[in-house]
């Protein structure tokens, strides 16, 4: 019977700890997860069992949960509502030395007050070690935080740098491209009539000017030498102009 009791007792600590597991998301023992739902199941047999005609007197209640139980409704399925990481946790031993020295009515006024029974919890080995596992994995959780702080100043400072690059560079791809297409301009097949063209324009504007010159010089006078100079100088651009001209429309084509 202090077996039993024992047995008991040890089965409470191990499905409290299950049910209310200090930060811990998911069960990864199966055999606490069979015994988990065994017990959840059972306790909400007995429930509904118990209370057939409260519940034929008021049908638009729902019956209500017992909650001075911990195994009141069946526990939830942590596999499909929670997709978190595997999280590496201690073993459960097999037997808690804690409770082997304890008799009978020392466990049951311990199961019986919550606040006991959480004190005493709080105590086992098991709970110490998660609670260390909790403070390291914090202590690297806001290590990591830091670290992604700083990282991401880092990553604005090299964005902002990246896009003042990119501006320079679509601007000088503009000024790359206006002369990539200057210089297919200038190396198509030469067009002999539009240079015929361009030189008879540029001949009639020397012309022009050296009559203007000479029109000026008429008008307010000046030194002798200089204008005879400048004169010339534009008379033969005209000249030369001329022969070119000729000279490609000697050529045919």
């Amino acid at each position: 019977s202090s077996r039993l009791l024992l047995g008991a007792a040890v089965h409470e600590v191990i499905k409290h700890l299950q049910l209310n597991p200090p930060q811990v998301l998911e069960i990864t023992d199966s055999s606490l997860q069979k015994l988990q739902k065994k017990l959840g199941g059972k306790s909400r047999k007995t429930n509904e069992s118990t209370s057939p005609s409260r519940n034929a007197r008021h049908p638009s209640h729902p019956p209500q949960p017992a909650f001075g139980s911990l195994s009141s409704s069946a526990p939830p399925n942590y596999e499909s509502a929670l997709q978190t990481p595997e999280v590496d946790m201690p073993s459960l031993p097999s037997n808690v030395k804690e409770i082997d020295s304890l008799s009978t009515d020392e466990l049951q006024s311990i199961l019986d007050d919550e606040i006991d029974f959480l004190g005493f919890v709080s105590k086992l080995p098991v709970h110490k070690e998660i609670q260390s596992m909790r403070s390291s994995v914090l202590d690297d959780n806001v290590k990591v935080a830091y670290e992604n702080i700083e990282t991401e100043a880092r990553l604005k400072e090299l964005h902002e740098q990246s896009t003042k690059l990119q501006a320079e560079l679509e601007e000088k791809l503009k000024v790359y491209n206006e002369l990539e297409a200057k210089k297919k301009e200038m190396n198509q097949p030469t067009d002999k009539r539009a240079i015929v063209r361009t030189l008879i324009k540029a001949k009639k504007e020397a012309l022009d000017e050296s009559e203007e010159y000479a029109e000026e010089w008429m008008d307010e006078g000046g030194d002798v030498r200089k204008f005879v100079k400048t004169f010339l100088e534009k008379r033969k651009l005209h000249h030369a102009r001329a022969a070119k001209v000729e000279r490609l429309q000697s050529m045919g084509g």
